[in-house]
């Protein structure tokens, strides 16, 4: 923690204040614009392949997605797989 003071001090004497202010605010607008860049992709909603721009896959009166057809049969095997323990092989025999 000393190392790091002694280089703060040591930079703010070889630059300047003005430049060390100069560059401490370069970072934050960077910081910043790099925060609202993964923000935004990670918060957009993601579609359908296939699915027009600015589209989210929802359904058409805007409520959740149906389950797909697959899915109870799909859901009921892996919860009896699960409650029964049954040997843990991805091939059926």
């Amino acid at each position: 923690m000393v190392a790091e003071g002694a280089a703060g001090v040591a930079a703010l004497l070889w630059l300047g204040p003005v430049r060390i202010a100069l560059f401490l605010l370069a970072c934050a607008v960077a910081t910043g614009m790099v925060s609202v860049a993964v923000w935004r992709l990670t918060s957009m909603p993601r579609g359908e392949p296939g699915d027009g721009p600015g589209t989210d896959g929802g359904s058409p009166g805007g409520g959740p997605d149906p389950s797909p057809p697959w899915w109870p049969g799909f859901e009921r095997e892996f919860w009896q797989h699960v409650r029964h323990g049954r040997d843990r092989t991805l091939v059926k025999r």
